[in-house]
């Protein structure tokens, strides 16, 4: 990926297990340089768009509505209440 020397990398999935959304906190934990955005939804573990930006993520984001433009997103609003509850 770095060849095209991007802005902002991005990895979203579906993850399938534990040891994926893991995968994913390394990838963030352990970047090396430049902007990374690394999100996964999983029904079981709940979604873990939100702590995208407490584990060195560039941004996250969330949906305006219910539904969102892909399974897991979670809507603004919850994702206002979450970060309130963290601070």
């Amino acid at each position: 990926m770095e060849e095209y020397n991007p802005h902002i990398k991005k990895i979203a999935t579906m993850a399938k297990r534990k040891t994926n959304i893991h995968t994913l906190y390394r990838i963030l934990i352990e970047k090396k340089r430049g902007k990374t955005i690394a999100l996964s939804a999983w029904e079981n573990l709940g979604n873990k768009f939100v702590s995208s930006p407490f584990l060195g993520g560039y941004f996250t984001y969330c949906s305006i509505k219910n539904g969102g433009s892909a399974s897991g997103q979670m809507t603004c609003t919850k994702m206002k209440e979450i970060y309130k509850l963290m601070q």
